[in-house]
Parts: structure tokens; C-alpha cells; sequence
């Protein structure tokens, strides 16, 4: 049979030299049997031309023995030259075709029992979690009174379901056995941090703190005052060094500064929107905050122990964004000398303040939704805290919606906004 297959593919290659005699029979990539489904590299087209009794079907040399009953056929015979046909489909005769002699019956698969998959590790964990919370959201809604609108239902599942970080109470002692206590949720999470910088007992540090408007900067500085135990000043975007190191007047009187009381006998002293003030004033503390002195008007003045100073930035003090469009650059070498610390918004701090939970998460929803879309428009924590007490002297919530979230933004990006917050 082998060499049969052999002598036959040199004819079969000898009669294609001639003029397209085999068109459109691929010999060279052969086929597939249409029985068994095994390659055919070239005997195939053999029998598919002899074998049209089997509707054209292109078989196997062993399918065509086995199933068909033919013979080997004359190893000296001459392959039939190719001969083009009009159609390679049959018309329909009316009659149905013979199939070819095999069963079929389809083979009905065997069924398997499902096996139930054992929880164990994190996900059990994570299941225990989620049936605590279903119980707990429950509980809840049961408590409440019949009749709840889809809005109120959509705080609950959010207060139960989105992640907090829980701030605990905080107790620093002070010399004397003087402690200072700060109860859970009334300080920001990066306070703690905010005071290990600037009490630091190797060196004396500063802080540069950058974050959005209504971040809690300046209310971060008097807790620092306060957890330090000195006094607590503050100072808004000076625009020359007299601001800070006072002057003479005309009859020779120095007028004192905040900021003088604070570096000579002790303080914390806040510069607030450090990055809208001028650099040229600025550079005036580059003395301070490296060799612990600094001129006055009077004389020159050495640094208290108790000196501190917090700076509190809308930038990095690069210069002006899209959004803080009134902020100037500030000289490199004054901004190396701080350290900066970035604040974000915290939301439990914003809902411990606003005392609204409902309001809270409808704005805060609008806060991520318009930061999604890309917008410019400002939400802070300040329209929590300020619409929560707008709420409670009777304004009605979409009124204080427009005059502490919207503040005349257009109806196209309100819109907006509201639509992918209710998702």
C-alpha cells in the first residue's frame, strides 16, 4: 500500500506539469478524512474522484476498505486525468440521500454530581464579614418606621458597606503630667504624624502642609498648638517681610508682629495660604528656618525652643493649577527647608463634624462623581459641615444643595453629576 501511495503521488505530480490538469485539488497541504478525521496528504483525491457513490465524501484509504469494501486498485494503473465539473452540487432528486453505514446515535454523557467546594482561609472570613453586615444593615431597617424613600435606603447600604478607617482616641502627656486628650473622630488621621515632625528632639522641623480647600489645615494647626501646649497665631499670605517683622513708625515706635511673639517667646504660628503670598516676602524666614535667628527692625532676635511653624497650602508652591488659579511660585530654597505632609479629605472626620450622616454621603457621593468625570467644581467638607447647619434651621435640602454644593455651576454638569451618583 505504502508504495502504491508513493507511485501515485509521482504520477499525480507528473500530470500537474501539464496545463492546470489538477486546478483547485490541493495535493501538496492534502485534507482531512471525512470519517475518522485524520490527515490525508495524498491518496485521498483518489478515491474522492472514484468514489462518488459516496456523495463526494473525501475518506481515507482505511475508511474506504474498511467501510466501503473497496480493493486496492492496480498499482500500474494510470491516475484519471481531471476532468472540470459544473457544478460541485448535486440537484436535489427528491429522495433522500444515503447516509454512509455508521451509527448515528448520539452518545448520551454521563451525569456528574456536583461537589460542593469547602470555604475555608480568607473567604470564609470574607463571607463571615458580609453576613455581619447583611445582619447589621437589617437590623437597621427594621428599627426604622415603614415607608422609607430609595434615597434613604441607598445611605444605609453605603454607611454599612463602605470602608472607614477608625480613628481612636488620642492621649498625649505633656512635662508637668499635664495630658491632652483628643476623642475618636475629631482629629485628622495624618494629625499624629503631623506632631512627631514637629516635635522632634534631635532637630527643629517644619511643616509645609498641602491639600484641598476645606481639608482641615488650619483646624490641624490649632490641634497642634494645643497637643504642644503654647500658644496659637496666625498669619494670612503676607505680601511683604512686614507682615511678619514689623516696623517703625515715623516717630520711631516698633509695631509688633504675630509673628514676632511667637519666634521670640515661644508659639505656633500658622501662615496660611502660604503659596498666594510673594516669594520675595517669603525669603524672609529663610534665616529663621535654617541658623535658629532672624532680624527685626529692633535688632536681631534668636529663635524660642518652642518655636513652631505650620504652613498651609492649596499648591506645592510650583504656582498657579486650573483650579488655584491665584497662587504663585515660590523660591526653591524656602520650600526645602519644610517638610511636607499632604492631607486628603477624611471622611469620618467630615461626618463626625457635619453630625449628618444622610447629607454627608449625598455630598460626598457628588465629590467622587465629579472628580470621575474630570470636573474643576470644588466639594469640600465644607459643604457637609455648613449645609448640615443650614439643614437644621429648616432650609430646605435642595435649596442647600445650590448654595453650598452647585454654587451656579450649569444644570448640564449638575445633571451629570447626580446621574452617576445614584449608582
Amino acid at each position: 500500500m505504502k508504495d502504491w501511495i508513493h507511485s501515485l503521488k509521482e504520477k499525480t505530480v507528473m500530470a500537474s506539469s501539464k496545463k492546470s490538469s489538477f486546478k483547485n485539488q490541493s495535493f501538496e497541504n492534502g485534507s482531512n478524512c471525512g470519517h475518522c478525521k485524520t490527515h490525508i496528504p495524498y491518496a485521498a483525491r483518489f478515491y474522492h474522484d472514484a468514489g462518488a457513490q459516496w456523495g463526494k465524501r473525501t475518506v481515507c484509504c482505511s475508511c474506504a476498505h474498511r467501510t466501503y469494501g473497496l480493493t486496492d486498485p492496480d498499482p500500474d494503473a494510470k491516475p484519471r486525468p481531471y476532468t472540470k465539473r459544473k457544478s460541485h452540487k448535486r440537484p436535489y432528486s427528491g429522495t433522500a440521500t444515503t447516509s454512509p453505514p455508521w451509527d448515528p446515535t448520539p452518545v448520551e454523557p454521563t451525569p456528574v454530581e456536583p461537589v460542593a467546594e469547602s470555604v475555608t482561609g480568607g473567604a470564609a472570613k470574607i463571607s463571615a464579614a458580609l453576613i455581619e453586615m447583611l445582619a447589621a444593615l437589617e437590623s437597621k431597617v427594621e428599627s426604622l418606621s415603614a415607608g422609607l424613600t430609595v434615597e434613604q435606603i441607598r445611605d444605609l447600604i453605603r454607611q454599612e458597606t463602605e470602608p472607614r478607617k477608625t480613628i481612636t482616641k488620642l492621649e498625649i502627656a505633656r512635662e508637668g503630667n499635664v495630658e491632652v486628650v483628643f476623642e475618636p473622630g475629631t482629629y485628622h488621621p495624618k494629625f499624629p504624624l503631623i506632631l512627631k515632625i514637629l516635635s522632634n528632639p534631635v532637630r527643629k522641623k517644619f511643616v509645609y502642609i498641602t491639600g484641598g480647600a476645606g481639608g482641615g489645615k488650619s483646624h490641624i494647626a490649632e490641634q497642634l498648638a494645643k497637643a504642644l501646649g503654647v500658644p496659637f497665631y496666625s498669619l494670612g499670605s503676607p505680601q511683604n517681610e512686614f507682615a511678619m517683622s514689623g516696623y517703625r513708625t515715623a516717630t520711631g515706635v516698633y509695631v509688633d508682629t504675630q509673628f514676632r511673639q511667637a519666634f521670640e517667646h515661644g508659639g505656633l504660628i500658622l501662615i496660611d495660604e502660604i503659596d498666594a503670598s510673594l516669594a520675595r516676602a517669603i525669603l524672609y524666614l529663610n534665616p529663621a528656618l535654617s541658623n535658629g535667628y532672624l532680624d527685626f527692625p529692633d535688632g536681631k532676635v534668636k529663635q524660642h525652643k518652642d518655636f513652631y511653624l505650620v504652613c498651609g497650602a492649596n499648591t506645592i508652591g510650583n504656582g498657579a493649577t486650573r483650579r488655584y488659579v491665584g497662587r504663585n511660585a515660590l523660591d526653591k530654597s524656602t520650600l526645602d527647608r519644610f517638610c511636607y505632609v499632604h492631607l486628603d479629605y477624611s471622611d469620618e472626620l467630615e461626618r463626625n463634624l457635619a453630625q449628618n450622616d444622610s447629607w454627608v454621603s449625598k455630598v460626598q457621593a457628588y465629590r467622587a462623581a465629579s472628580e470621575e468625570l474630570g470636573y474643576d467644581l470644588v466639594i469640600s467638607p465644607r459643604a457637609s459641615i455648613n449645609g448640615a447647619d443650614l439643614i437644621a434651621d429648616g432650609i430646605p435640602e435642595s435649596e442647600v444643595e445650590e448654595i453650598c454644593i452647585w454654587k451656579g455651576t450649569d444644570s448640564e454638569t449638575v445633571a451629570k453629576i447626580k446621574q452617576l451618583a445614584r449608582r
